[in-house]
């Protein structure tokens, strides 16, 4: 999945993957309702999500770095915790156990709650395939590695 083609929208719910670029604004798909529309930037702000990052008490976590730890717990057996039967203090929990080290005092149950949506949207999408990424940033590597050895010999 690309972090840099998703983005949230002001004033409009969910997140939308940017189809293509025009002077005046973006044309997205919603992940909601699949549907696509323009998007002025004269009327919006947009939020790619590759430039979101988690306040942590030293540093700032990517987003993505903390979906990867999400999708890893899940699959440890801890499911993503339900919003709708959840207090605050269980969601503030959770997420100790997903990013401990976030910065309490700057990062609201709010904040926790949209990118718990934002990740079970991913999820429902099947948009949370980080290794195909990985491989494909391992195998570019390798092949520059590769065409530089040979420009080396010529």
């Amino acid at each position: 999945m690309d972090f840099n083609k998703l983005v949230n929208i002001t004033g409009k719910p969910g997140l939308f993957e940017i189809k293509a670029e025009k002077g005046s604004g973006i044309i997205v798909k919603s992940l909601m309702n699949g549907k696509s529309n323009f998007v002025s930037i004269r009327t919006h702000s947009f939020s790619v999500l590759s430039n979101i990052a988690i306040y942590t008490m030293t540093d700032a976590q990517p987003l993505e770095e903390v979906y990867k730890t999400m999708k890893a717990m899940e699959e440890d057996g801890k499911p993503v915790i339900e919003l709708k039967d959840a207090s605050n203090d269980d969601i503030r929990a959770y997420f100790k156990e997903v990013l401990p080290d976030h910065d309490e005092n700057q990062v609201y149950i709010s904040d926790i709650k949209k990118l718990i949506k934002w990740y079970n949207s991913l999820k429902e999408k099947d948009m949370l395939n980080f290794e195909e990424k990985e491989e494909a940033t391992d195998s570019e590597e390798a092949t520059t590695s590769e065409e530089k050895a040979a420009e080396s010999k010529k």
